[in-house]
């Protein structure tokens, strides 16, 4: 008989500095011939959850290891059940290329009909960690067998779900999740799945929601969109959202989302009252240095409140403005209180910002346009904090390139006080997962001479990953992010991912630099700077092959919005590739996000798709942006599918 065996081994690579130790795994895949007796046991129980350190994957391939050798000593049908525990352990760890070696390695009509589910299942499983939720979708198009074990029923629907979220079709993704309650078991895991029905139904636009015909009881789905429209109406400032859930209530009796959510609905229609009182002071710089970014964020906040209004809803809501560039901040904003303002939104500035919270003034609900540390300052409990925080985007990046399964991972940085807390936010964010910086390496931005800093960067790598210089390893087959296979030829560069913050005009120097050094095939990971906005063929056809995240205004993706877009950018005549394009939709955001403080304060779980991304607020009142994904081609922008967090 023939089995698939995999050879794993480990070995280590010394880190300069503070960059401690990385884990190199060399996978071999052999074939061996052998016979057995009884079937052996493993010593060990298998993993349920995916791998979150280097560590835990080194553990996973070490059980893989052990899988694989049981398999060459056992007999049909346990040698497949053995293999298939063994690439199910792979995949949890992020090993997707063998994990396919060795579901590949096994013909259907070896497999009983429980097997071959499980087979299907992984192999849908393996495409959603190679972000290729389209291959999973096709695998799993036909239901599974209706006397199918529920655990895989359950596991169908929640591939089916994760695969949907990933291409955008949050509705699909609801109705996969409210199919998937009845198989769940586990009071904790029903409670987190209605949680992802009530995520999903955030992410779908008003106008999706409204095509929906839905069905009296005992329809589910159906009862989950109307409580969502009733939550999306006391987002625009409206007054009856208690009438409306307790009619809502009545309409669907005994509905899954009585308990939890319309718990937390209620809550939120109590706090909704005191956070948008109608009476709104908008505090920003409309002179001194800041005027023009002040200016932008006001035309988007304005532009936003008639556009609610041409749909009925917040002409309660009257707006003062005033001048923050004047009369120092903590004087403004006294003003704003004393003309009956319930609700601030502003400053735009920092350090004005840690100004008014440590003067220790009585402060009214505040949505600041900037962030503060709370580990240094004690924040006020209605502070909440919203901004386009560069140090935000290099953590998604940081989580971009571990959920793309890459371990090795060097930065490029420009030689500045920005550049360095950007590198810093993604090492620490990067060091979360167990591993380490391979190398580090900075560039002069105004300098000319981009090639010394690459080799630099390169040979660093090289140095610490000896090891795997030495070895050169064989061709590998790795999963890009942009949704293809490929085999590539491993590079003694001692990299397999670069995070390369910076703007155009350094990264189109820097990028062929790459190619030059014979690195050209390592994925390159960036923030939004790296984009000017304005679709430029000419000019960025040196960034293909780069990967960056960017806010859907300037992506144009999600279509709630694309009428008050357009009406923005002609009205006030902003060139795409403008620096004051994005602080539009932080204008934007601003407004937008009044009516949904209460509900994104008192629900962990709850999203809000803006025009900076979609966002979600943590204990302190900070709102964090998840930003989609998009990789050069041809000098363009193409969007790439979301990245797979399978973790329920």
């Amino acid at each position: 008989m023939v089995v698939c065996t995999i050879n794993l081994t480990y070995r280590s690579l010394v880190m300069p500095r503070f960059f401690t130790a990385l884990i190199v795994c060399l996978v071999v895949l052999l074939l061996s011939s052998c016979a057995t007796t009884a079937p052996p046991q493993p010593t060990f129980t298998d993993p349920t959850t995916p791998a979150r350190t280097t560590a835990e994957r080194q553990r996973y391939l070490a059980m893989a290891r052990e899988y694989t050798r049981l398999a060459t000593r056992a007999d049909a049908p346990q040698r497949q059940d053995y293999q298939l525990r063994a690439a199910n352990i792979l995949a949890l760890g992020n090993f997707t290329r063998h994990a396919r070696q060795i579901l590949g390695s096994m013909p259907q009509n070896a497999l009983d009909s429980s097997q071959r589910i499980r087979k299907r299942l992984l192999s849908a499983y393996v495409a959603i960690l190679e972000q290729n939720p389209r291959e999973t979708l096709q695998l799993l198009a036909a239901p599974l067998p209706s006397d199918a074990p529920q655990a895989r029923r359950a596991d169908y629907h929640r591939l089916r779900a994760t695969a949907y979220s990933m291409i955008g079709k949050h509705l699909h993704a609801a109705r996969e999740r409210v199919a998937l309650e009845p198989l769940l078991a586990r009071r904790s895991a029903i409670e987190n799945n209605r949680k992802a029905i009530w995520q999903s139904l955030s992410r779908t636009d008003d106008q999706s929601l409204a095509a929906v015909k839905t069905l009296p009881p005992p329809h589910q789905l159906s009862g989950w969109i109307e409580l969502m429209r009733i939550s999306r109406s006391a987002r625009r400032g409206g007054q009856q959202m208690r009438e409306q859930l307790a009619r809502g209530q009545e309409s669907f009796p005994g509905h899954p989302a009585g308990g939890t959510i319309l718990a937390a609905l209620y809550e939120q229609s109590e706090r909704s009252l005191s956070l948008d009182p109608g009476n709104i002071a908008l505090l920003l710089p409309l002179s001194g240095d800041l005027k023009p970014a002040g200016e932008a964020i006001r035309n988007g906040f304005i532009a936003a409140h008639y556009a609610a209004r041409e749909q009925g809803n917040g002409g309660e809501r009257r707006i003062r403005i005033y001048d923050a560039g004047g009369d120092t901040i903590q004087e403004m904003y006294q003003r704003a209180l004393a003309d009956g303002s319930g609700l601030v939104v502003g400053p735009l500035d920092k350090r004005e910002l840690a100004l008014l919270v440590q003067s220790g003034i009585t402060m009214a609900p505040t949505l600041a346009l900037n962030y503060l540390d709370p580990n240094l300052l004690q924040l006020p409990a209605d502070l909440f904090q919203l901004g386009l925080s560069p140090e935000d985007e290099a953590r998604q990046a940081a989580r971009r390139i571990w959920a793309d399964g890459y371990s090795q991972v060097g930065i490029l940085y420009p030689d500045t006080p920005w550049g360095q807390r950007v590198a810093s936010a993604f090492a620490s964010e990067w060091e979360k997962s167990g591993s380490r910086i391979v190398a580090a390496q900075s560039y002069d931005p105004e300098g000319q001479d981009f090639s010394t800093p690459v080799a630099r960067l390169l040979k660093a790598a090289e140095s610490n990953a000896a090891v795997v210089a030495a070895a050169r390893r064989p061709a590998r087959q790795r999963h890009q992010s942009d949704g293809k296979e490929g085999t590539v030829e491993d590079k003694p560069i001692g990299v397999d991912a670069i995070f390369m913050p910076g703007f155009p005009r350094q990264l189109r120097q820097l990028r062929p630099q790459l190619r030059f050094h014979d690195a050209g095939d390592v994925p390159v990971y960036a923030t939004s700077h790296a984009y000017t906005g304005k679709p430029n063929r000419a000019m960025d056809s040196d960034l293909n092959g780069i990967r960056f995240c960017d806010m859907p205004w300037i992506l144009d993706t999600g279509s709630g919005n694309r009428k008050l877009r357009r009406t923005i950018k002609q009205q006030f005549a902003i060139a795409p590739d403008s620096q004051l394009n994005r602080l539009y939709a932080l204008g934007v955001d601003a407004y937008n996000l009044i009516g949904a403080l209460a509900s994104l304060q008192s629900q962990s779980y709850e999203r809000f798709d803006g025009e900076t991304g979609t966002l979600m607020m943590d204990q302190n009142g900070r709102l964090h942006r998840r930003l989609s994904w998009a990789i050069f081609e041809r000098g363009v922008p193409r969007l790439l599918p979301e990245a797979a967090t399978p973790q329920e």
